[in-house]
């Protein structure tokens, strides 16, 4: 295969570590393609070349290739940064930014780099209070044009996506699993309802399955393509501390909706709440902490 910026960063995303911060240096300096041609002729001086080259499929320039061919056929489109659709916000996580997005469905500008955006998170087991507040805000908000960020997943997730969609706004669904696959499968619809409008993206290349990894990786993308974070519903243990971890560290506003006091879904937005997070009732408040003015 001829290596080119786009190839080599297909390659990456299948061996390289997601915060290597050396890798990101020399991807800065010299380009992936660079940094690929050194891997494969083994005079690479990343200190994780040995593991990456231990992840190497046997025949590289097959293996990006089929997944390219896989691309095309999902009619995914596979960005890497400087391309007009990727997303600029990613870039704010500098050594963590990924290497190439595949992007399915109506990847226009204001879709992947609106003016305003908000990623809503929660739990899966959501109540009915708590599925009902983030479809009202989800839709108040993308009535006016402001894209919501999800993860697809069951629970707070599918309610903020259908309500974007039933306002007829834009929402984005970020996976944790390769573009060829829908996750979960319960949700195939309303992902498929996504691409209609918006987009479904990811970081992982076709094929690959989603793990408790992959999830957590996958939060950061999410902090980091909403302007701001609302955490809908979330027990004491929730996988949307993930989540508002990185929003924190990215320097983004993190909200959180106040639900009953003897419901265990209210645990952890009540000590986000405590911790700092502002308080939301309504999709009022959000447009404020976005546009003060």
């Amino acid at each position: 295969m001829q290596w080119n910026e786009r190839t080599a960063r297909v390659l990456l995303a299948m061996v390289a570590s997601v915060g290597d911060s050396q890798l990101h240096e020399h991807l800065n300096a010299g380009g992936a393609t660079a940094v690929v041609e050194a891997l494969l002729s083994r005079r690479s001086t990343l200190r994780r070349s040995a593991t990456y080259l231990k992840r190497l499929p046997n025949d590289p320039g097959t293996a990006v290739q089929q997944a390219l061919d896989v691309s095309q056929e999902c009619r995914a489109h596979v960005v890497i940064p400087g391309d007009d659709l990727w997303p600029d916000a990613l870039n704010d996580l500098q050594a963590r930014c990924p290497w190439v997005m595949w992007m399915r469905g109506v990847p226009r500008s204001q879709n992947v780099k609106p003016e305003y955006s908000v990623a809503m998170v929660g739990a899966r087991a959501a109540t009915n209070y708590g599925t009902t507040m983030a479809h009202e805000i989800a839709a108040n908000l993308a009535g006016e044009g402001v894209v919501i960020v999800s993860g697809g997943a069951f629970g707070i997730d599918t309610a903020a996506h259908r309500g974007a969609l039933a306002a007829q706004g834009v929402t984005i669904a970020v996976l944790a699993n390769g573009i060829d696959q829908v996750y979960p499968v319960g949700n195939t619809s309303l992902l498929h309802a996504v691409m209609a409008t918006g987009v479904v993206m990811t970081e992982l290349p076709p094929g690959m399955h989603p793990t408790r990894q992959g999830f957590l990786a996958r939060n950061r993308l999410i902090a980091a393509l909403g302007g701001a974070t609302l955490v809908v519903e979330a027990a004491a243990r929730s996988g949307s501390a993930s989540t508002v971890t990185r929003a924190l560290e990215l320097g983004r506003d993190v909200m959180a909706v106040p639900g009953p006091v003897t419901s265990m879904m209210s645990v952890g937005t009540h000590e986000l709440i405590r911790d700092g997070a502002t308080l939301v009732t309504s999709a009022d408040d959000v447009r404020e902490l976005l546009n003060p003015w």
